[in-house]
């Protein structure tokens, strides 16, 4: 599958070192709304990537987009925001990361 992992928090740092480890799959894109930010620091991730203005989202072709936010709310608002941009519901998944 390709991936699009949306956030680069914690818990996107945890998806992403899984994915890199596993190579569960295809990594196309890993954004989040404050890429810049983000970028200009040192991630705590097996191998450095660069994180993408989620508006890149729209040129890139995917199989899904994972949402790795851990709250439930934020991911919701996150989930609608993809939607109104034209991303199907049917590619968004998110699910509360384990502890």
């Amino acid at each position: 599958s390709r991936l699009v992992l949306y956030a680069a928090g914690t818990v996107g740092q945890m998806f992403w070192q899984q994915l890199t480890m596993t190579g569960y799959c295809s990594s196309v894109l890993w954004c989040d709304k404050n890429f810049a930010v983000l970028n200009s620091m040192a991630l705590n991730v097996t191998e450095r990537f660069e994180i993408a203005d989620p508006q890149s989202i729209d040129w890139s072709q995917y199989d899904c987009v994972a949402i790795a936010i851990e709250s439930k709310k934020a991911a919701d608002e996150v989930k609608l925001n993809l939607v109104a941009k034209g991303v199907p519901e049917t590619k968004i998944i998110w699910e509360r990361p384990a502890r």
